[in-house]
């Protein structure tokens, strides 16, 4: 992750530039009008999706063809949003988003009409209408127009300078804080190959040393800044480590010799926390590429 491109550092850089204050407030006013039309053009899209077995075929083309004349006036608007400064990275974005499902509808519609030139031969229709198609490409830029509109929320609320320094803040210290994860679980995986041993003192102690080192890490994840854009990561991590804590806890409290099930809620929530420091880690690289 360290090797590549921090762009959402240049995009708040670039925010704080004079000028682009009032560039960004047009950017958003624009991203604001133009997600609500998408949105909207989903939703009748959906409503065609449901209709289109009680519609004749023709009839099914002629209601998609409209909605493509729709969407190409959302093509363009997005084409003409600025992308320069510190909307360059969300405008690029969003224009391979929206070029992406035009080239999908486009696409759906040569098979609507193949199937429809097939029905008039007298061939049976396809089990699945190519109208349903489309979900996954939807999916995809509804998620990158939630990406985008979080990002540009970012860019014009509050001092861009004062979100560098803490986005600076809560990086150095995840990536000490992983580093020190990593070498606890390394430790404990060294002692777990033993099956902990059997004399019941050596292993208590080491118990209690694990418990100690979890608690540590414990505390300093929950050190972490917590800001509304890096909360939902905070929050994974917060998760992550008590999900770890008591299973090191609970292991302490009922281990008892040669007890295999003794080490398992350990393993299992570990499963979990790791999980959750990848989501974690996904959502920090975001951050990142974005800065």
């Amino acid at each position: 992750m360290e090797d590549r491109t921090l762009e959402l550092r240049e995009q708040l850089e670039a925010a704080a530039e004079p000028g682009e204050r009032a560039a960004l407030t047009a950017f958003s006013g624009a991203l604001d009008a133009v997600g609500d039309d998408w949105n909207e053009f989903h939703d009748d899209y959906a409503g065609l999706q449901e209709a289109a077995a009680q519609m004749d075929p023709f009839a099914v083309i002629a209601e998609l063809d409209r909605l493509i004349a729709r969407f190409d006036a959302i093509v363009e608007t997005v084409s003409e949003l600025s992308a320069e400064g510190a909307t360059e990275g969300v405008a690029v974005m969003l224009q391979a988003a929206v070029e992406a499902e035009r080239e999908a509808l486009l696409a759906v519609h040569a098979r609507m009409q193949d199937d429809l030139a097939a029905l008039l031969e007298g061939q049976a229709p396809p089990p699945r209408s190519p109208l349903d198609e489309m979900d996954a490409v939807f999916e995809e830029s509804e998620a990158t127009l939630e990406r985008v509109s979080r990002t540009v929320r970012l860019l014009v609320d509050d001092d861009p300078q004062d979100k560098l320094a803490e986005f600076g803040n809560f990086d150095v210290h995840y990536t000490a804080l992983v580093v020190k994860w990593d070498a606890f679980h390394e430790r404990y995986t060294d002692w777990r190959r033993t099956d902990g041993g059997c004399d019941r003192t050596e292993v208590l102690q080491t118990l209690d040393g694990f418990n100690l080192r979890m608690g540590d890490l414990g505390r300093e994840v929950r050190s972490l800044p917590q800001s509304s854009y890096l909360l939902p990561m905070y929050n994974l991590l917060v998760e992550a480590v008590e999900r770890e804590e008591g299973a090191i806890r609970a292991l302490r409290n009922s281990w008892r010799p040669f007890t295999v099930d003794a080490f398992k809620a350990v393993d299992q929530e570990r499963v979990t926390a790791d999980r959750l420091r990848r989501q974690a880690a996904v959502g920090l690289q975001e951050l990142r590429d974005r800065s």
